[in-house]
């Protein structure tokens, strides 16, 4: 309660990209710039974990599944990657992307990836055979952020065109006008 660090900082070789807490808040994931591998860390005793995950390209962003099963990945070679947690195996096929994937989401009940890249684009995708549902979903600049409805019924975007934009899962249609910012929209997030 009182926003002061816990204990030293966690040891990386390379400036931080991301961190994630696990869903049950024991394990810690973070990825560094120039290093294609997630490290992971003990929250209790801050040591690191003898568990990698090596996506191949610098890790862009990532997420773990509302159930801790799942880790989902995306990365400057352009793909988005879904991993079994506890073995660090792949679910399906690395899913490519036209450009840098630099945000994902997976929807609360597993079936569904959305990552958003660098080429203006977001993509959906079936997260049980890693194949796109139908066309992707376009802004007028890159794809910062992306997120699903509880529901997994809405998709969002946010864009560095100055807009964020909801989508219907089942058509991908936008739905309404796009909702216009002053800047560059970095995050997207629905309320539980």
């Amino acid at each position: 309660d009182t926003g002061r660090p816990i204990g030293q900082p966690l040891d990386h070789t390379e400036a931080v990209l991301l961190s994630a807490f696990s869903p049950d808040g024991t394990t810690m994931m973070t990825a560094t710039y120039g290093d294609g591998t997630p490290l992971f860390w003990d929250v209790a005793t801050r040591q690191r974990l003898d568990r990698r995950l090596d996506h191949g390209a610098d890790v862009r962003s990532a997420v773990w599944s509302r159930d801790g099963r799942l880790i989902l990945t995306g990365g400057s070679d352009g793909a988005a990657k879904l991993w079994h947690a506890g073995t660090g195996r792949h679910v399906v096929p690395p899913m490519q992307h036209q450009g840098h994937v630099g945000t994902v989401a997976l929807s609360d009940d597993n079936r569904y990836v959305l990552a958003g890249t660098d080429a203006d684009l977001a993509q959906l995708w079936d997260a049980s055979t890693g194949m796109e549902i139908g066309p992707p979903l376009e802004h007028k600049g890159t794809v910062r952020g992306v997120a699903f409805s509880p529901d997994a019924r809405l998709m969002a975007t946010a864009s560095w065109d100055k807009t964020a934009r909801l989508w219907d899962r089942a058509t991908g249609k936008p739905i309404g006008p796009p909702l216009e910012h002053d800047a560059e929209v970095e995050a997207v997030a629905f309320s539980p």
